[in-house]
């Protein structure tokens, strides 16, 4: 019958896919265990290897579930993309166990597959949304040299007075700009990017400076629309400098990066951290992008290698709208499992550039 055979070939499929992950799971465990016992870099190599390995289950655990994919899960994607091919490309990838490149490289190709693969099942919703989806899934134009630094944001601030899991679930969406408000300003950046000028729009500067103390997803909107302006090549205004504004939007969300840790990141929180590694990561700022962080988020993926925004078992605090979450298998989140890809990427691109090994 023709449905046994698609069944039968459909198990095949599967079979191979799972045969694959065992394989690169399996290199990645031989070659940490042999770096301890030969390569003078062990340590280091152990923990590359770690993050390597995360990356490849959680981006191979999206290849596998393009119709339960999004846009923000496709952006995930080209976050990965640029970053493993940035690691790729750089002089101090040949410091570690040279089998690591080819794993990245495995890594690089199967990102492609599932980005393009996602991008002719997943449907758009809006104007907005359509013109993003377009313009900001080109990895090129994320892949861009990073100027790391530690100790420009200043030393790490203690927790906030008073701070509680309830102060900090209120601060998550506090401030502005919204979804809307924040897909409008960047869906207008990704429509001039072309154009002779391409600059910060009045409305977007007055969102941008806007003092209504904004904390959580409302600042990280800002600091995406800043950093999407500079990988377009954008203007900015006398009201915008993106020298002031990015660090200062770090500094903020550093003070919510520690309350949230203080208070065993309840509710959303996982996914906030996420955001705020891959943004001020991708800014260069260590405070982010360091052994601290990335542990933690090797911490939280369940054994399929996906992430949920929530943590396993836990009560959904306040519903997500719109485009940015929805359920996938295993109790996981495309959101969430999208920005711990990119944010595991940039935690790889960081621990090899940063090497303080030399060459």
């Amino acid at each position: 019958m023709p449905g046994a055979h698609l069944i039968r070939t459909h198990s095949i499929v599967v079979m191979k896919l799972r045969m694959l992950l065992h394989g690169i799971s399996t290199l990645i465990s031989v070659v940490i265990i042999s770096a301890r016992q030969t390569h003078s870099n062990n340590a280091s190599d152990h923990k590359l290897g770690q993050r390597i390995l995360a990356l490849y289950r959680v981006v191979d655990f999206m290849a596998q579930r393009p119709r339960q994919m999004n846009v923000d899960a496709i952006f995930g994607l080209t976050i990965v993309e640029a970053h493993v091919a940035s690691t790729l490309n750089h002089v101090k990838l040949t410091i570690f166990h040279p089998r690591f490149r080819d794993v990245l490289i495995d890594i690089l190709e199967l990102c492609r597959r599932a980005r393009r693969q996602a991008a002719t099942v997943v449907l758009t919703k809006t104007k907005e949304t359509a013109i993003l989806n377009q313009v900001l899934n080109q990895p090129e134009i994320w892949q861009r040299p990073v100027a790391w630094s530690v100790g420009l944001l200043g030393p790490r601030p203690p927790p906030s007075e008073n701070n509680t899991e309830s102060s900090v679930l209120e601060c998550f969406y506090k401030g502005t700009p919204n979804e809307t408000e924040s897909d409008r300003c960047l869906s207008q950046l990704a429509q001039d990017y072309r154009r002779p000028l391409c600059q910060v729009s009045e409305p977007c500067a007055e969102m941008l400076t806007r003092n209504d103390g904004p904390r959580g997803y409302p600042l990280a909107h800002r600091l995406l629309y800043v950093v999407t302006a500079v990988a377009l090549r954008c203007m900015e205004r006398d009201s915008t400098p993106f020298d002031k504004l990015i660090p200062a939007y770090c500094t903020a969300m550093l003070q919510d990066a520690v309350d949230m840790e203080d208070t065993n990141f309840p509710a959303m929180s996982r996914d906030m951290v996420c955001e705020q590694v891959i943004l001020c990561g991708m800014a260069g700022y260590m405070e982010f992008a360091n052994d601290h962080y990335a542990a933690l988020i090797l911490s939280w993926p369940n054994d399929a290698g996906c992430f949920t925004s929530l943590g396993f078992g836990e009560e959904i605090f306040r519903k997500r709208f719109k485009r940015e979450s929805e359920r996938m298998d295993y109790g996981c989140d495309n959101h969430a499992t999208a920005l711990a890809a990119a944010s595991l990427s940039l935690l790889i691109r960081q621990f090899v550039e940063t090497s303080n090994l030399t060459v």
